[in-house]
């Protein structure tokens, strides 16, 4: 066919309404066609890892000691909100770096320090008690309370007695366990107890920073909840490196046991028995003898 030719049925396509739409299908076709590969390799070449991942991993779920935790989800005014672990046992996650609070003064005397720079003693604090207690307590409140009962340091730090005395304040128990007794730390986390600790340098920070240990992986190490980053929330850490980077004993709290319950009424038998008692005679009035006493 002619140029010319191809060029009088263009044109013609453009004045006939049928041939118009039938040009404008071949033409879509055509481009999605050839722009269908282009995206591919696209893909493929800036996400390489995600490629690789969604063709071999299918729908399987991640395993529980890899990915141990929900990520924080961020609401549309960029506050996090808080999430629930999904075991050992189930926590509330707050960041001290949360917007809400972490320009939130935490400071001792003149000192500049927020909860965002120095408020992890807080932060750790709330999330124990939040988990325990079911009731929201906000970093922000457990620092708010921490300043008024003199439990910050001079350095705008968080003496280690704080975690018990505000748990304490909201009706929980704690016991203290030395910072060298594996067993001890073991069976705490075992039986349900949160514990948190002043971590020193090395897997946490590179001086001190409170975390709180929630519980015992089935490889044998330790879940954490850290207020200063998701990530090492989401891994487990093993109970050497808890034990060799501790910088404070472990205050392990929990809620009191339940109230015993309440004694059972006496049933109808046990009145009835007590009401046919005989009653005890009367005394005799004073100055009186009984009659029976002299017979006549």
């Amino acid at each position: 066919m002619s140029k010319a030719r191809i060029v009088i049925e263009v044109l013609s396509a453009l004045t006939d309404e049928k041939k118009r739409k039938r040009l404008i299908a071949v033409i879509a076709g055509l481009l999605a066609a050839f722009m269908l590969p282009i995206l591919i390799i696209a893909f493929i070449l800036t996400s390489p890892i995600m490629a690789l991942k969604a063709f071999f991993s299918g729908n399987e779920l991640p395993h529980a000691e890899e990915i141990s935790a929900m990520s924080p989800q961020i609401n549309e005014d960029g506050d996090f909100t808080g999430v629930s672990y999904l075991d050992n046992p189930p926590i509330v996650y707050y960041s001290q770096n949360d917007p809400r609070w972490k320009d939130q003064p935490y400071a001792s005397g003149d000192k500049n320090g927020t909860i965002g720079i120095t408020g992890c003693g807080p932060a750790s604090a709330a999330m124990a008690v939040s988990a325990l207690t079911g009731y929201e307590v906000l970093p922000s409140e457990a620092a708010a309370w921490c300043i008024a009962n003199n439990y910050i340091t001079e350095d705008s730090g968080t003496y280690p007695g704080f975690s018990a005395a505000f748990a304490a304040e909201h009706g929980l128990l704690s016991f203290v366990i030395p910072h060298d007794d594996r067993e001890g730390l073991i069976n705490a986390l075992n039986d349900g107890r949160l514990v948190i600790v002043l971590m020193g340098a090395g897997t946490f920070t590179d001086t001190s920073h409170y975390i709180v240990l929630r519980g015992m992986a089935g490889s044998g190490n330790v879940y954490v909840a850290d207020p200063n980053s998701v990530s090492k929330s989401n891994k487990t850490v093993s109970v050497d490196t808890i034990l060799n980077e501790c910088k404070s004993n472990f205050t392990a709290v929990y809620p009191p046991p339940p109230p015993p319950p309440p004694e059972p009424e006496p049933d109808e038998e046990e009145e009835s028995e007590t009401e046919t008692e005989p009653a005890i005679p009367p005394r005799p009035r004073p100055g009186r003898p009984p009659t029976d006493a002299f017979p006549f």
